[in-house]
């Protein structure tokens, strides 16, 4: 093939690669450099938590609204209605990080939780 015709080939390319279509967007789970994490039913109380690694704690909340580092502890926060709160502090031990409180600011503590479990993750 000749130099001409490769050239004058070139714009017809340029012109038929505007017409792809853009890549489809990723999930967000893996948009977020991780899969999913299969949902677990909720505790039925918050203390069933604690001693859980944060990737447990995903699975059965979802993933929570505010998360705060300290040094070695990590903050985290649930909310549902105005009276569901869920406050939960993990502390780093060597390699990894454990639920080490977890406390609900709610009237019916397993009814918060039901609820916090079923709000659509981030």
């Amino acid at each position: 093939m000749s130099l001409r015709r490769c050239v004058l080939g070139l714009p017809a390319l340029l012109a038929l690669a505007g017409c792809v279509a853009p890549p489809a967007a990723p999930p967000a789970a893996m948009a977020a450099g991780r899969p999913a994490i299969p949902r677990l039913p909720p505790p039925a109380t918050i203390a069933e938590l604690i001693g859980d690694a944060p990737d447990r704690v995903i699975a059965a909340l979802g993933e929570p609204i505010l998360r705060r580092r300290d040094g070695d502890a990590e903050s985290w926060l649930y909310e549902g209605t105005a009276d569901c709160r869920l406050d939960l502090v993990f502390y780093r031990t060597e390699d990894t990080l454990k639920l080490v409180h977890a406390r609900a600011r709610a009237k019916a503590e397993t009814a918060c939780l039901q609820q916090v479990a079923a709000l659509p993750s981030q």
